[in-house]
């Protein structure tokens, strides 16, 4: 019965595109969002960063957006500009004394950046350095876990605006926060390259799903006999399918006006390699008078100094034909 609802699923989600046999994705890893209404556990309440993410256990620190980057009305910092705030930020957050608390975000904050850690475990958390309104100084975080997640509030944090190394420094010494996965994308060797030439599928060891639309899920079609995590596993099946399959080829990394991230993941290949994956698109809309779901239009692959798009059509479960 099984096996039926997977081959069912698939040939509604090919939009015409034949079944064909595929290495299975591992088992999507997910990471806790309080703020969409997730359940999570409160065991790092009342700890330090530190406590947290030693730094001793730190192997990598990945920026993923930053939205004075990103701002078009702003001044662009360099690379080095952003690594150098981003640093002393890590550095302080380690050497804080600060206690964490229930995870919440308020309605006159928005996300200022967001980081991918990845210590000696291979554990893998999502840290969103949070503002007020505007292009403001980080004065909060949300740490999130596998099925943990937290806020740290910061009050005396102090960046010199010079690139140096920073002045409370960590110890032992922290790693430098990777900027190359937002800054100096270019194609590279992606250029022109399918989906599955740049990540073939037996290469995957694991996804980590950072964020979602919650109703990206639409892209499954109802069956109220399978559980969340196995939903959520079919979908990432059906939506692996089509990256794979799909002829088109790599070109500049892009985003129209329109388009918006429907989900955020890590995938890390057998040989360590890490990608930084967005799946983009169109978000809810109205067609003929109904709503209807999320219209997937690509996906963006970000490596360091490299990051390409690659176009895609994917309508939505209830919309496809």
């Amino acid at each position: 019965m099984q096996l039926k609802i997977i081959l069912c699923l698939v040939l509604v989600l090919s939009g015409g595109l034949a079944a064909f046999a595929r290495t299975p994705i591992p088992p999507v890893e997910t990471i806790v969002n309080s703020v969409s209404g997730s359940t999570i556990s409160n065991q790092w309440s009342g700890r330090t960063f530190s406590e947290i993410l030693p730094p001793g256990q730190i192997k990598t620190i990945l920026l993923l957006d930053d939205s004075v980057f990103q701002n078009l009305y702003l001044p662009k910092p360099t690379a080095q500009e952003t690594q150098s705030y981003y640093n002393q930020l890590f550095n302080h957050l380690e050497c804080s004394t600060r206690k964490t608390g229930v995870p919440y975000l308020a309605d006159n904050e928005m996300t200022r950046a967001q980081f991918a850690v990845i210590n000696r475990s291979g554990d893998i958390f999502r840290i969103q350095a949070l503002s007020k309104m505007g292009p403001g100084a980080v004065s909060s975080l949300l740490i999130s876990g596998h099925g943990l997640e937290t806020r740290m509030d910061i009050t005396d944090f102090q960046p010199s605006p010079v690139t140096n190394p920073p002045a409370v420094a960590a110890q032992p010494a922290l790693p430098a926060v990777e900027t190359d996965y937002l800054f100096d994308q270019t194609p590279g060797d992606w250029a022109g390259r399918r989906f599955a030439q740049i990540l073939p599928p037996k290469k995957i060891k694991r996804i980590i799903l950072l964020d979602e639309f919650t109703d990206l899920l639409d892209y499954v079609p109802p069956t109220p006999a399978v559980v969340a995590q196995q939903q959520r596993q079919m979908c990432y099946e059906s939506l692996f399918n089509h990256f794979e399959a799909s002829r088109q080829t790599a070109r500049t990394n892009s985003m129209s006006k329109d388009e918006v991230g429907l989900a955020k993941l890590i995938l890390i290949t057998d040989s360590g390699q890490v990608v930084y994956l967005e799946i983009i698109g169109v978000s809810g809309r109205i067609e003929n008078g109904k709503i209807v779901g999320n219209h997937i239009a690509g996906v963006l692959l970000h490596g360091p100094s490299q990051g390409v798009r690659i176009d895609l059509n994917i309508p939505p479960a209830t919309t496809a034909k």
